[in-house]
């Protein structure tokens, strides 16, 4: 095999075994950004819902 086939199969290789920037790492990496993302979009959704509700009733205490 030529030299450029054995760096090719080094830098493949790498990629395959879960290193750094493997598929697998880079996709787990992904999947964690998402799951943050999810979690910041559920405690704004908690916090405009609990805002919303205070609100409603303050002002049924108006009425």
């Amino acid at each position: 095999m030529s030299d450029a086939g054995l760096a090719m199969a080094a830098k493949f290789a790498g990629r395959a075994d879960g290193a750094e920037n493997s598929v697998s790492g880079v996709l787990q990496r992904y999947r964690d950004v998402l799951e943050e993302a999810r979690d910041a979009v559920r405690d704004a959704m908690r916090t405009c819902r609990e805002v919303d509700e205070q609100a409603a009733g303050s002002f049924r205490k108006l009425i």
